[in-house]
């Protein structure tokens, strides 16, 4: 058995297996987490999204490993966001009748949209103090953003990734595949992954970053938007409140550096 460390895997714990000639990933994670990315893939799968071949061995989660392959933070050109746009929205394209979770058992458990915004607020409240993230005061504010323009009840609920950024998109020959899917929910808003790419993107949207850094972030919106059909962000208020909820959830870590940032626009556009 082959052990490396994958250098974009920051939260997982991966090896690899060579199995009659083929090399597969191995994930050692929490198997709430196994569940809900093998169940993302067999969605993928049964919707004719290109996907990766997993599946659940003695609480793992094992992935048919693809050769020299490059994740979009490698390349983050125009055509690969219209690409990520075209895909992301053939995932939500898959619709269900209500939001919900996956257990560490496989099943299904439905949940109440506005009590799961409400249970991440408490959870993203403790994590803070313990992570002496934001401060008291601007925890607040944002909470008191967030409990107002998060929508109760879900116009649509899809299937959603839940931690889409550009090391979690693998290309490989001119193929686009999201992996290593969140366990925070199954199916549910949308406005989920995109406030994760306006966060990661910020200069398009909040017109935050170096001159050089907006123009980039706008030329990939743009293309990104083109992809998915429709301009997801143009419901600001909401985006908005999405967006500061998956920040308290996020900050601090190394990776999304401009998310204070991000949080005091949005906080001076919005008087409560």
């Amino acid at each position: 058995m082959e052990k490396i460390g994958l250098e974009k895997a920051y939260s997982s714990q991966i090896h690899l297996e060579t199995r009659d000639g083929e090399r597969f990933v191995v994930k050692n994670i929490p198997m709430e987490q196994v569940m809900n990315e093998v169940f993302f893939y067999q969605q993928l799968h049964e919707h004719h999204i290109p996907t990766l071949q997993a599946a659940e061995e003695e609480g793992k989660l094992v992935l048919k490993y693809v050769e020299k392959s490059k994740t979009l933070s490698d390349e983050e050109t125009p055509e690969n966001f219209f690409i990520l746009g075209q895909t992301l929205s053939s995932i939500h394209d898959i619709h269900f009748d209500s939001s919900f979770i996956i257990d560490e058992r496989g099943h299904r458990q439905n949940i109440d949209w506005n009590d799961f915004i409400k249970s991440q607020i408490e959870a993203d409240e403790q994590a803070q103090k313990e992570k002496h993230g934001f401060t008291p005061e601007i925890i607040a504010r944002m909470t008191e953003i967030i409990k107002r323009d998060c929508p109760e009840v879900l116009k649509e609920t899809c299937l959603v990734h839940g931690d889409l950024h550009s090391n979690n998109v693998l290309l490989d020959e001119g193929q686009l595949f999201i992996f290593d899917k969140d366990s925070i929910v199954a199916a549910g808003d949308p406005m989920i992954d995109f406030a994760l790419l306006a966060i990661n993107y910020p200069g398009d949207i909040y017109d935050v970053g170096t001159e050089e850094e907006k123009r980039k972030d706008r030329e990939l919106m743009k293309n990104f938007l083109s992809g998915y059909g429709k301009d997801i962000f143009e419901d600001r208020e909401t985006l908005d409140a999405y967006v500061l909820l998956r920040s308290l959830e996020r900050w601090p870590n190394p990776f999304e550096r401009k998310i204070p940032e991000i949080v005091d626009k949005i906080l001076a556009a919005n008087t409560l």
